[in-house]
């Protein structure tokens, strides 16, 4: 079969978020299904294209040994019609000629579509299906009568390519294939090859194409699966006569004419040579130029790793020698690439491993096997369990775990047991365990664990750092944590503001600090365990940096802390962690920092709610300036300053200590108007005086 290179039958798995789309001989002949598609979380609209006619497929399920009952499934053959009425209107579309590469991909997916019924067909047996699980993820709850999310998005995708179809509405084609949801148009080839999906299909052809598509035809590329170009080492290269392929030394014949394909095999002096259906090896270079080294005979072949090819004849994988002998004749279902000196094989359905000398280490014994790992461990399964074997075949991690997984954080596994969560170094041996939760706080310095409902910290090294008492930790590069409350919402991670249109984003602190919640209040904690700012509050926040031009105001050692309800309402002051004081006492709503316009002089902009609006006041706020020692420089006697803007919202005071900045820092006075009860209507606002007068 062109374009389609699978060693054995991809294990199903069903009910999973990684979708396969399946080819299958309905009646459960021998070699009765593989997968020609597969894409991860989403359903593409080829796929929506081909199964618009799926109806459920009951014959699909016994022939998959599955326990899913949402299996859909459509004669290939209405598939394929269906594809070619939607790729003619997609062909009649006025900005077609504007996607490069669309027209030649389109036919290229219908000429793989089409070979792979053509080689999947049985003489004298019924049609092949495609087919594809739709059942609900393992977690769904069963009672939810609702179709899954897939299967629902079929039908709808049904009813809509339908009416285009039928109204020939060839404008609605980017709508029905949901484009402009993901923010993507006709033009971009990316909507073709990742939403649409030629990339999810199985031939290099599509699947090397995700960020371009390649130059030639499919048909070309398809000759030479290993590279396109003509050149295959050596100083040889393929060339045609009529429809046979050969290899020639500048003007000197290798190979003839004489082969329906010549394809690179990962050797410069070696080509595979194909004759009908079956592949054999031939020598371009050396004292065997010329020769065929092993007569075709092979179904399927692949590059050769380490003087090594895997190989399929009828069902069975064996490993071919660069000299064309047999180093492990065909006995294997499946046969991976040797990883750290080991190869996962699968035979009746059993996973295990052969070394590089081709001898079994490990017998065929579990449902699943990873690669081994640098550290000489490697993940099996068996069952619901998970272990770490060694190439010995003793367990560094036994069959009693319900997940591992390897973690790029900290080069090594995350293990659960029992719902208890642990870590383990990469060979396997237990590094911290026992706890409800584990996971990698702040990479080479912290892991943050639980223990019941409340968290602690644990150091690198696997001491304890904090002990778990605490309701939540945060980096203090994440978000405040705390009510909402006076200071509107909280700050983005890692200081991001906008200005003029373009995203500026602040480095974080260096320090390592970590925001805390225990028994409703909030603190700050140092890297040393140290309380940098007591648990007295209700809510702590980093201070928004203040940009102009060359003025950069950062202030990492203040936080913006919120004091706790009571008999009064909370109000927001700022901590000097340096001072370990509020500079700044919880008096305020709202507190900014803010540049004053000499120098690298800096305040901060303080205001109240007027709790008599709508009762004769005029005035939103009461609004002031601090020193940047907390002592007052403007007192809250104006309704605004610079602006008429409201204190709660980002954006919005950006421009206000812009403005701020614009007048003072070129020594001109900002207009304000004076907080009063009655009202205010017609009265000129009053001029505030500049920074260099306030001071003097």
């Amino acid at each position: 079969m062109k374009g389609s290179r699978t060693i054995a039958v991809v294990p199903l798995r069903p009910r999973s978020q990684r979708l396969y789309l399946y080819l299958l001989r309905p009646d459960g002949e021998p070699g009765a299904f593989q997968w020609i598609a597969s894409a991860n979380g989403f359903f593409p609209s080829l796929w929506r294209v081909l199964l618009s006619d799926a109806v459920p497929a009951p014959r699909v399920q016994r022939v998959l040994l599955s326990e899913a009952d949402s299996w859909t499934g459509v004669e290939a053959s209405v598939a394929l019609a269906r594809f070619r009425r939607f790729t003619a209107l997609v062909l009649r579309h006025p900005n077609v000629d504007k996607v490069e590469g669309l027209e030649r991909y389109l036919a290229a997916a219908e000429r793989y579509l089409e070979e792979t019924i053509a080689d999947w067909q049985l003489a004298g047996a019924a049609p092949p299906w495609f087919c594809v699980d739709l059942a609900p993820l393992p977690d769904a709850d069963p009672a939810i009568a609702t179709p899954p999310d897939h299967l629902r998005e079929l039908l709808e995708f049904r009813e809509a390519l339908d009416r285009i179809l039928r109204d020939d509405d060839v404008l609605a084609i980017d709508d029905v294939l949901g484009f402009p949801q993901r923010n993507l148009r006709f033009e971009d080839w990316k909507a073709w090859s990742g939403m649409f999906g030629f990339a999810q299909l199985e031939p290099d052809y599509f699947a090397a194409a995700f960020r371009r598509p390649f130059d030639g035809d499919y048909v070309d590329h398809d000759y030479d699966e290993l590279g396109s170009e003509p050149d295959l080492g050596g100083g040889c290269q393929r060339f045609k006569s009529g429809d046979r392929w050969g290899v020639r030394r500048m003007e000197t014949i290798v190979l003839p004419a004489h082969w329906n394909r010549v394809l690179r095999t990962g050797i410069p002096s070696l080509v595979w040579v194909q004759r009908a259906r079956l592949f054999g090896l031939a020598a371009i270079t050396g004292q065997d130029s010329g020769s065929v080294l092993h007569a075709p005979d092979l179904d399927e072949v692949h590059a050769f790793v380490n003087g090594l090819a895997r190989v399929r004849v009828g069902e069975a994988v064996g490993l071919l020698s660069a000299d064309g002998t047999w180093y492990l004749h065909p006995c294997m279902d499946e046969i991976h690439a040797h990883a750290h000196g080991y190869a996962v094989i699968r035979l009746h359905g059993r996973a295990g491993y052969i070394d590089e000398k081709a001898a079994v280490v490990i017998a065929p014994a579990f449902d699943e096997a990873d690669d081994f790992t640098a550290a000489g461990v490697a993940r099996v399964r068996m069952g619901n369990h998970c272990g770490l074997i060694r190439s010995d075949g003793s367990f560094a991690l036994p069959l009693q775990f319900t997940s591992i997984e390897w973690a790029d954080e900290f080069a090594g596994w995350k293990c659960e047991r029992d719902g208890v969560s642990m870590l383990a170094h990469a060979d396997g041996s237990i590094w911290t365990g026992d706890w409800d939760a584990i996971e990698i706080f702040v990479p080479n310095e912290l892991i943050r664990v639980r223990r019941g409902e409340l968290y602690g910290l644990l150091k690198w090294d696997g001491s304890t750092l904090l002990a778990c008492e605490f309701d939540e930790l945060l980096t203090r590069d994440t978000r405040g944590i705390g009510p909402i409350g006076a200071q509107a919402k909280k700050s983005p991670p890692r200081l991001q503001r906008w200005r003029r249109g373009a995203a500026i984003r602040l480095p974080a602190t260096n320090t390592l600090e970590v925001i805390a919640r225990k028994n409703g209040l909030v603190g700050l904690i140092g890297s040393t365990g140290e309380q940098l700012i007591p648990f007295e509050f209700a809510y702590i926040d980093a201070l928004e940096p203040h940009i102009e031009n060359d003025q950069r105001l950062l202030t990492p050692q203040l936080m913006r802390v919120l004091s706790v309800p009571g008999k009064a309402a909370p109000r927001v002051g700022v901590w000097d962690i340096v001072q370990r004081r509020c500079i700044v006492p919880c008096a305020y709503d709202f507190v900014w920092t803010t540049l004053l316009g000499v120098a690298d002089t800096y305040g901060f902009i303080v205001g109240n709610r007027n709790p008599k609006r709508g009762h004769g006041a005029k005035g939103r706020y009461r609004v002031g300036l601090l020193h940047s020692d907390g002592s007052v420089l403007v007192p809250q006697e104006y309704a605004w300053i610079a602006e008429v803007t409201p204190l709660n919202r980002d954006d919005a005071m950006v421009d206000l200590r812009s403005t701020l900045y614009h007048y003072w820092s070129r020594g001109e006075p900002v207009r304000a108007a004076v907080y009063q009860n009655g009202p205010m209507i017609g009265l000129p606002p009053p001029v505030l005086a500049s920074v260099e007068d306030l001071r003097s």
